[in-house]
């Protein structure tokens, strides 16, 4: 049966698709969407070992325990719930959901690109600052795709305005 994960694990709120069976466990659930995200967030395996499932308001936290005894069936949508109150969370992690904050006075920290000779229109910028984030709109052609948004700040003298 085909289910999906609702998890704030990649700094936003996002949607994984598993396809699994009712006789699959909540702690085999888990490390199916750990080999899913991994490379994509701060979530570690000790992480699994505290966190749990929500269905339909209730809480899927018993590892041995299969979908079937949970009522989860085909086309269920299920959130993923990491604790907030371990002592080994990392502070610099953005509220907790695995997003960090960059710290632009280390050099290491910033990254500097050659432009591209082509790229799709939501990649498109000017010079300046950009931001870039994923597109979550289901009408756009950029829908699951980075996108680039020039913010065209520009020098500013407050003291002649």
């Amino acid at each position: 049966m085909r289910i999906s994960i609702d998890t704030t694990c990649t700094g936003k709120e996002r949607p994984f698709d598993f396809d699994v069976e009712s006789s699959t466990t909540i702690k085999q659930l888990k490390e199916l969407l750990f080999e899913k995200v991994n490379n994509i967030t701060t979530i570690t395996a000790e992480d699994l070992q505290t966190s749990y499932f929500d269905f339909e308001g209730d809480k899927l936290d018993t590892d041995e325990n299969t979908l079937k005894i949970y009522g989860v069936e085909e086309k269920s949508r299920l959130k993923y719930v990491e604790s907030m109150n371990r002592p080994s969370r990392d502070p610099d992690s953005l509220g907790g959901v695995g997003a960090k904050f960059v710290d632009v006075s280390n050099e290491k920290g910033l990254q500097r690109i050659e432009w591209a000779k082509n790229a799709p229109e939501w990649r498109r910028v000017d010079r300046g600052f950009v931001l870039e984030g994923i597109c979550t709109s289901p009408k756009c052609k950029a829908t699951g795709q980075t996108v680039a948004i020039s913010m065209h700040y520009r020098n500013y003298d407050i003291t002649s305005e």
